[in-house]
């Protein structure tokens, strides 16, 4: 009977590191530095405080009981990997929600069924950790309200991805996990998928804009009156509404004009220029 233990405590920008482990030491399934340090360059590629803030990153070696419990609590999301396919053997997402990732890390020869003889390696210890960019990805879509039909902005931004997405993965959310690693995943790993095909901003701005700003739309455009949202080269924008009371009359829709917001969380107001007279986006 194997025992676990673990560790927590907090690492950079509030998140929360659980760390399971069946050896002397929580180490063997990676410091906290070197957790740390992919946190803290997700952070730099979108730095809301309010979004990493209360994290639960839980890591575990692949022979300790954990999965065992995490079945028997009959939760959803559970076991995304594949032990057939390449590359699944080593390290994987298991579990997400919108304040959790679970990621197991496999030691070389793992079996579902029996205890491995092996320690984990280095090299098992930076497949995962390579593989958390890709799991944070589902991570950003949950927040950003990918997939939702509760509000407008989720299903324009569901609407968008979906006709701007490379062919990627067979189904739309893994990849949007792809796009979110190629786009704002750790600095080992920005600019390729996990099959290590190259993709950059510069293959698909409108995209890259569009993940750059999909937390920002979300809660800045959720209780919004919009029309359609659009994504060019540089921006994501659209016209804004407010309902305006009429005496006696059903409230009036009013424009308040088009509004976008850039890859930097910028804000525009496309506006005319009152010497010149040219109309041109302005930032407000």
């Amino acid at each position: 009977m194997i025992t676990q233990k673990y560790v927590a405590h907090y690492i950079s920008h509030g998140v929360i590191l659980h760390r399971y482990f069946i050896g002397d030491s929580a180490d063997e399934v990676g410091s906290a530095a070197f957790w740390d340090q992919h946190i803290k360059e997700l952070f730099a590629q979108h730095p809301f405080t309010d979004y990493w803030a209360g994290l639960d990153l839980q890591i575990w070696h692949m022979d300790s009981p954990r999965l065992d419990e995490m079945r028997a609590q009959g939760l959803v999301n559970l076991e995304d990997f594949d032990l057939v396919k390449a590359g699944c053997q080593v390290a994987a997402g298991l579990f997400f929600s919108k304040d959790r990732l679970d990621l197991g890390v496999f030691p070389p020869g793992y079996q579902a069924d029996s205890v491995s003889p092996n320690k984990l390696t280095v090299t098992n210890l930076n497949d995962a950790r390579r593989t958390l960019s890709h799991e944070a990805g589902h991570f950003h879509a949950m927040m950003s309200g990918y997939g939702s039909t509760s509000a407008f902005i989720s299903k324009e931004l569901t609407r968008c991805f979906s006709e701007l997405r490379p062919p990627q993965a067979q189904n739309e959310g893994e990849c949007w996990a792809e796009v979110y690693r190629a786009f704002m995943g750790s600095d080992e790993v920005r600019g390729t998928f996990s099959d290590g095909v190259q993709y950059t901003p510069a293959q698909n701005l409108r995209l890259f804009n569009l993940m750059r700003a999909a937390y920002w739309l979300q809660g800045n455009l959720n209780q919004r009156i919009i029309d359609r949202l659009q994504v060019s080269n540089s921006l994501c924008f659209w016209q804004d509404f407010s309902l305006q009371n009429q005496l006696f009359q059903a409230p009036k829709l009013v424009s308040n004009g088009w509004f976008g917001v850039d890859a930097n969380w910028n804000k525009h107001k496309w506006s005319q220029n009152k010497t010149t007279g040219q109309w041109a986006w302005e930032r407000v």
